[in-house]
């Protein structure tokens, strides 16, 4: 009955939505001009392909000749965008997209060798890789421009034209406009620059930044320069191109899973390192990665033997024994409660770490892991304060190893260092309350009460006075509770110290009417002590008489003294103060039904939380089962019938509805309902089957 009456409902809607401009919003988009009808080229992308003009796919071909190149670009002819246009989408695809009257309009009002410069200045974007690194900015997008702009100029020296017929096209499209706030130079610097790739070309120069096409090399190499510019989405691209190129290199996929992880996609990035492996069984650093990864997945055993096999293969890995120390040290956390088997992790932790330390001295976080294992498993803060020096010696920016140092040293009474490292560590994380709190602490053990009250302010961020600082202290380990749920030891451990810090807070000042309350959610929530509850309720509600959630768990409380009437008392008064809340109309629903037997009662509350469009299976299950009690088959069946839509693996709706129609003598329909609620695991289901069904 507690569990029903505790269940709160909530609704998580996960919206992600990327549009086309969000996804290439770092990829570089080159039109010839400033004059590019976006929507018109998004909407030709987005229908069936267009066949490129077969002169275009000639002069494309004629552009490469004279560096040996093959045509590995995707011509699309797309009307009234009145450009030309360079592109790689995510696909990885290298696109051409030209607007064919705008390249006749520039012929017919120049030369012939108008549209071949322009489609040798989009082929010079693909060419310097600018559709892959993206631009920084407004000048670095014309600085692209005048690069492209070069090439053309180099490329149609290269095929025989002029100078001037080099430079027609730019004569007629572009003006001398102030360039300053625009993607493209101005004419002068266009004319320049294909001047000057004119003049190279007419001497035997090269262009610089020209590559020789596409290869596995430059894709990898543009994929890590894109990770190391944390630009993921964009070296993800470039990682799959280079796959594209040669499928059989591990260094891609292993790189690749490297982003996926960053990203947080920790399944995919395992299945980039298994690949990694499959094609090199004896990279090291994919075992180790795969077995983070793992780790991450709490899959606990594949991560240990990912780490152990890196060291089957290379025994002198120091990222192996890192991580193993890592893995060692926090199941040791994990199994604190049993001493023989958490120092058996700890010794294991140490060992590793100290291997770890021993091939590689250069690594500071080896050395804040092992000194955080000295101290927090063996007591041993003087040594671990030794690590920590360790580790700052070797990056003093290393802020983390300030934060431990400082508690190993408040550990050791040496209260008047632990302040300054606490100083260092709040400068690079100036939100962090803990490093408050202890520095607070270390300031009342130096009787420095201003700064003390300072920092607790600080950590709680409230007013802190004597008993007020119990107060914020005991509420903090109230929240840290809540939210370590997941880990009952701890939560566990977080409630008994919010409670005893609220009880110091009562002893102290019995007035401070809001401790009342947290300690009642405490007791209530943690310590399952309904009636110590219900009085701290009690008491917080004689001054606070507008606060609906303490009503509403007083009414829970009341619930578990088997006080429903009181209880409904409670949630009508909750509801009054907060008509919004489902889980008010939820709970006062159950005990309506399952309590004071008030089947309408119930209903009422039921049909109020979907008829804001809050209503999930479980709520749709109680109406049905409800709306059957009162006589609505009909109504009951098509709720639970909505119920099992929402909730498919629901066997309880299944059961009650097999129930009902076994009631209506439809046997038939019934055992097909209690059949699939025995596959759930429906208990009763298998007993009433052996009753009605064959």
């Amino acid at each position: 009955m507690k569990a029903n009456l505790l269940l709160l409902i909530i609704f998580i809607i996960l919206a992600f939505r990327v549009d086309a401009q969000r996804k290439h919003e770092n990829i570089f988009f080159c039109g010839y001009t400033t004059n590019t009808n976006a929507d018109a080229l998004c909407n030709y992308f987005q229908s069936s392909a267009i066949l490129p003009n077969k002169s275009a796919e000639n002069a494309v071909d004629k552009i490469l000749a004279p560096l040996g190149l093959p045509r590995n670009f995707v011509l699309v002819s797309c009307p009234k965008i009145n450009n030309a246009i360079a592109i790689t989408p995510s696909d990885g695809i290298r696109y051409i997209v030209y607007d064919n009257e705008f390249m006749k309009q520039i012929d017919q009002s120049t030369t012939n060798w108008s549209s071949t410069s322009i489609l040798a200045h989009e082929i010079g974007h693909h060419l310097s890789g600018h559709t892959l690194i993206g631009s920084k900015d407004l000048h670095d997008h014309r600085i692209k421009e005048l690069e492209a702009d070069e090439f053309s100029g180099f490329i149609l020296f290269k095929m025989g034209a002029t100078l001037e017929q080099a430079q027609a096209a730019i004569n007629k499209a572009s003006t001398d406009h102030d360039d300053t706030y625009s993607t493209h130079p101005n004419r002068k610097k266009r004319l320049d620059a294909i001047a000057k790739g004119y003049q190279k070309a007419k001497s035997q120069q090269k262009i610089n930044g020209i590559d020789d096409g596409p290869t596995f090399e430059n894709y990898l190499s543009l994929g890590i320069k894109a990770m190391d510019n944390q630009a993921y989405e964009i070296a993800i691209v470039n990682f799959n191109n280079a796959i594209a190129f040669n499928p059989k290199n591990s260094i891609a996929f292993e790189r690749r899973a490297i982003v996926k992880s960053l990203m947080r996609d920790e399944p995919g990035a395992l299945a980039d390192y298994t690949k990694a492996i499959e094609l090199d069984p004896t990279n090291v650093s994919s075992y180790t990665n795969r077995g983070i990864s793992k780790a991450r997945l709490s899959d606990d055993k594949g991560a240990l033997n990912d780490y152990t096999k890196a060291l089957q293969i290379d025994p002198y890995y120091d990222f192996a024994y890192y991580n193993l120390g890592i893995y060692y040290a926090r199941k040791g956390y994990e199994n604190e409660g049993d001493n023989k088997i958490s120092n058996d992790y700890y010794s294991k932790a140490l060992n590793n770490l100290n291997k770890s330390i021993e091939l590689n001295s250069n690594n500071q976080y080896a050395f804040v892991t092992r000194g955080k294992l000295k101290a927090k498993a063996y007591s041993d803060h003087f040594s671990a304060i030794k690590d920590f020096d360790s580790a700052l010696s070797i990056d003093s920016k290393c802020y983390e190893a300030y934060y431990e140092r400082g508690n190993s040293k408040y550990s050791t009474n040496n209260f008047s260092d632990a302040i300054p490292d606490y100083d260092k560590f709040l400068k690079s994380d100036p939100y962090h309350a803990y490093a408050y709190y202890f520095r607070g602490l270390s300031r009342e053990k130096l009787n420095d009460y201003p700064g003390l009250i300072s920092d607790f302010k600080k950590a709680i961020e409230n007013e802190i006075d004597n008993a007020g600082a119990y107060y914020m202290v005991g509420w903090s380990y109230a929240s840290e509770g809540d939210q370590t749920r997941d880990n009952e030891k701890v939560s566990k451990d977080k409630f008994n110290k919010a409670l005893e810090y609220l009880n110091k807070c009562l002893e102290l000042d019995s007035k401070y009417t809001i401790a009342y309350y947290y300690r009642g959610m405490v007791k209530a929530d943690a310590k399952n002590d309904s009636k110590g509850a219900l009085e701290d309720f009690n008491v917080f509600l004689t001054s606070v008489k507008d606060s609906p959630d303490a009503y509403f768990r007083r009414g829970l409380c009341k619930v578990d003294l088997s006080d429903f009437k009181g209880a409904v008392k409670d949630f009508d008064k909750a509801i009054e103060l907060d008509p919004s809340m489902p889980n008010y109309y939820y709970n006062r629903g159950t005990v309506k039904q399952f309590d004071l037997m008030d089947n309408s009662g119930a209903l009422q509350d039921y049909n109020k939380i979907i008829e804001t469009g809050q209503g999930d299976f479980a709520i749709y299950y109680l109406r049905g089962r409800v709306k059957a009690e009162l006589g609505d088959i009909k109504g009951g069946l098509s709720d639970l019938d909505y119920s099992i839509k929402l909730n498919s693996e629901s066997s309880e709706s299944y059961f009650t509805k097999g129930m009902i129609l076994g009631q209506q003598g439809n046997s038939t329909k019934a055992c097909e309902q209690l059949k699939k609620a025995a596959e759930l695991g429906h208990e009763d289901a298998l007993i009433k089957i052996k009753e009605l069904c064959n």
